[in-house]
């Protein structure tokens, strides 16, 4: 396992810590986020459904919401559009 089962809620899985471990790493780093925005992009970054188009805009979007690279160039986030 990717944690100490010693330390981990029983029936604690892998893929359950993941989503736990980067959300609570998003909301640390990005206190202008809610939580339900966190949790949706974490779950859609776990849809093993979504296809690579679906994929860069469900990322592209967050970073949209983070508004963190607002300064930065962004061109990169519309290169295949």
């Amino acid at each position: 396992p990717l944690f100490d089962p010693a330390n981990a809620p029983a029936g604690q899985t892998n893929p359950s810590f993941l989503r736990e471990h980067i959300s609570n790493l998003l909301i640390q780093s990005f206190p202008n986020l809610t939580r339900s925005q966190v949790s949706r992009f974490v779950d859609g970054m776990f849809d093993l459904n979504m296809d690579l188009p679906s994929f860069k805009t469900h990322l592209r979007d967050f970073l949209i919401q983070l508004k963190e690279f607002s300064t930065e160039d962004n061109s990169g986030l519309f290169g295949e559009e």
